[in-house]
């Protein structure tokens, strides 16, 4: 099985003003299943990568 994880990479400055939020996130490749319903929020100021 493959697990998929979130990593937050907070900058200097943290601040809580929502850019971007994805909800029910899936993807496959030739019919197998990558990424399974992620959701997250993405607020200024932070990178995000899955």
């Amino acid at each position: 099985m493959l697990e998929t994880s979130l990593k937050l990479l907070k900058t200097d400055t943290v601040c809580k003003t929502p850019i971007i939020s994805v909800e029910s996130l899936f993807k496959s490749f030739d019919g197998t299943m990558i990424l399974k319903d992620i959701n997250f929020t993405v607020n200024e100021g932070n990178l995000i990568s899955i």
